[in-house]
């Protein structure tokens, strides 16, 4: 017997295609859902305990304490799990002179666990374990979806280079010669038989043929080459025999350069997570200064306990939760739908660039238009 569980991690973590980092991350994340949804348990059993437990007993306060504990350990999990990597990204970028929303978000969780600790150790006034818990899941909840995006995309791509021979045909000095694709280099002749696909761009040099080209161009109809036309690494030879000279060698064809692409679209931010970083640089100090100022002055109203937790409600409202979660779900989703259309977005700036299109021009005389 298998349980879905297992099903679900194998599919996700057992595919060799997957890379380590979502690897690791996606680790970290399930490992960090789970003693969230624990503190979620106990901060629930706390706020219920007249259900079961009469207030005025003994065990009351015993009950109470070690639901407490039990949220402390459990919250300080989920906060080396996803809380460290965050820290160490926001340091790289303090060290570099650069202030990122990633700040203002450990700011918020680390005052809200550090409130919570000294609530607990005191003895005295309420702990929120859960808020800092959740914060940090949704946020990074929100960009495993971006990456897992990112790296359907590249899979598909993946896929493609693979479809290239790892063995090519080649004439030098009037001999054949089989080398690997990475040792095919500028000026060779490279013999490409029907039913085999071009590992290298080119021009034809000798021969004729059909090539299909659909997964480079998404033209459905077979292209037909003569001497002096361009090949491309991932096209299908048909029918007929090519010698095209090579002029792209392996990893500077065009199924390279579509793959280094697509790795910098994975590690780009969208243009409205760029513009919450460019404004980072003022908003996080002036939030910071702000709910100092809350804090001082509720502190001086109605004490410094109801000073505290105003300061901290304006750092975890401050939080962009919606740049967070509800922008990389939309990408996501956005990309995964395009991926199954055979649609390959290079950034997500791209992506947030369809919204301003107003027209759409085609020239693909044959395929959508005719004349």
């Amino acid at each position: 017997m298998r349980c879905l569980g297992c099903d679900l991690v194998e599919s996700l973590l057992g595919s060799p295609e997957a890379s380590e980092e979502p690897k690791r991350f996606l680790v970290r994340l399930g490992f960090a859902v789970l003693l969230a949804m624990n503190v979620m348990v106990f901060t629930i059993a706390m706020w219920t305990r007249d259900l079961y437990v009469q207030q005025a007993s003994p065990l009351s306060e015993t009950v109470f304490g070690l639901f407490q504990s039990l949220a402390m350990l459990a919250a300080s999990g989920v906060l080396w799990l996803l809380g460290l990597p965050m820290l160490r990204g926001a340091w790289s970028a303090l060290v570099n002179r650069r202030v990122t929303t990633d700040m203002l978000i450990l700011l918020a969780v680390s005052a809200a666990y550090l409130f919570s600790v000294v609530s607990f150790l005191r003895g005295a006034g309420p702990v929120y374990f859960e808020v800092p818990t959740m914060v940090l899941v949704f946020m990074s909840l929100g960009r495993w979806l971006e990456l897992n995006a990112s790296l359907q995309t590249q899979q598909s791509l993946d896929g493609l280079a693979r479809l290239l021979p790892d063995a090519v045909l080649v004439l030098r000095g009037g001999r054949r010669e089989v080398v690997t694709r990475q040792d095919v280099v500028l000026n060779d002749l490279v013999q490409v038989a029907p039913g085999e696909r071009l590992a290298v761009d080119g021009r034809v040099a000798w021969g004729e043929a059909e090539l299909d080209e659909s997964l480079l161009t998404g033209e459905s109809r077979p292209v037909w080459k003569r001497v002096g036309d361009s090949v491309y690494s991932g096209s299908l030879n048909i029918n007929g025999h090519l010698q095209p000279e090579v002029t792209a060698a392996a990893g500077q064809e065009t199924v390279s350069r579509m793959l280094q692409l697509m790795r910098a679209a994975r590690s780009s931010k969208g243009e409205y997570a760029r513009l919450a970083d460019r404004v980072a640089a003022w908003f996080v100090p002036g939030v910071c200064v702000l709910a100092v100022a809350t804090g001082c002055y509720w502190g001086s109203v109605r004490g410094w306990d109801s000073g505290v937790l105003s300061a901290l409600s304006v750092l975890l409202i401050a939080c962009p939760c919606a740049l967070g979660l509800a922008t990389p779900l939309a990408v996501s989703m956005a990309l995964d739908r395009a991926s199954q259309d055979k649609v390959l977005f290079r950034s997500g700036k791209a992506l947030e660039q369809l919204g301003e299109i107003r027209a759409v021009r085609f020239d693909k005389t044959g395929t959508l238009t005719t004349g």
